[in-house]
């Protein structure tokens, strides 16, 4: 699974976690999930295909981001609803202390901010960090 996400065939990624793959596994030579792989290529069909399949929605990859906050930095509200709903950690901050709320109030992203107030995130964290 991983090699088939390292190597971009994101059907092939698709087809493997229909076969119940091991989502959490990772290459030896990084800390990378496969999720985290495929929301960094800004593959958003896998992303949420492998959300539905179970992967662990918290795990981290460049820069501590999860796929929660890689889809807020994108704008992908749909992504970002769908993550949710699977229970994506809202506050979970990148490794700069960052929360997926703080990034898209900068960004502007009126609908995500929504979906992630309606989702559990904490707008007091991103305003502290704001000002």
């Amino acid at each position: 699974l991983v090699v088939a996400a390292k190597e971009r065939q994101w059907m092939l990624v698709r087809r493997l976690a229909d076969a119940r793959a091991n989502l959490e596994a990772k290459a030896t030579e990084d800390t990378k999930t496969v999720l985290s792989l495929v929301t960094e290529a800004l593959q958003w069909e896998t992303t949420v295909h492998l959300a539905k399949r179970g992967a662990d929605l918290n795990s981290r990859g460049d820069a501590g981001k999860t796929a929660l906050f890689c889809a807020v930095d994108c704008g992908q509200d749909d992504v970002v609803q769908c993550l949710l709903q699977r229970k994506a950690d809202p506050n979970a901050p990148d490794d700069n202390g960052d929360s997926p709320m703080l990034r898209a109030c900068n960004r502007q992203l009126e609908h995500v901010m929504r979906s992630l107030f309606d989702g559990g995130a904490s707008i007091d964290d991103a305003v502290k960090r704001a000002s």
